[in-house]
């Protein structure tokens, strides 16, 4: 799926593709939807980016269930290079419903020799986070299932 708005060459994948490693409890929110959801914290999704962005969209059933949670972000998003140092950048954010964010874009990435390893994680424990999808610039050469290790 292509979208006028960003680089017009991204791809978007639904969280469901074999490319991505789940761990912790994920559902899918009725038999035919394509998102899945996570409301347990310290769910995860993991995979290997080379590409130059990262954005994810959040579904309708995004929330904070606790709006005073002694300011707990929703979500961590770690990139870990696989250079000699294995370097590892953990960033927070909090989502909303149907809401579009950039997690890496071509400044954050060139501090890291890719592909990097990425894991997004619901470290909120009043959340509830629905993953839309996944935006990339190029499945064949940005995205690749890691390997737990």
């Amino acid at each position: 799926m292509l979208s006028s708005d960003h680089d017009a060459t991204e791809v978007t994948l639904k969280p469901s593709s074999p490319r991505f490693h789940l761990s912790g409890r994920w559902a899918q929110p009725s038999p035919d939807a394509t998102s899945l959801v996570a409301s347990w914290c310290g769910a995860s999704i993991s995979f290997l980016l080379s590409g130059k962005f990262l954005r994810l969209r959040t579904g309708s059933r995004t929330e904070r269930k606790d709006s005073f949670n002694g300011g707990t972000s929703m979500l961590a998003c770690s990139v870990r290079s696989f250079s000699q140092d294995k370097e590892e950048v953990t960033t927070t954010y909090d989502c909303a419903s149907s809401q579009e964010i950039t997690l890496l874009d071509v400044d954050s990435l060139a501090a890291h020799s890719l592909p990097v390893k990425i894991t997004i994680t619901l470290i909120d424990w009043a959340s509830v986070f629905e993953l839309e999808d996944i935006i990339v610039d190029s499945v064949c050469d940005s995205l690749r299932r890691h390997i737990p290790f």
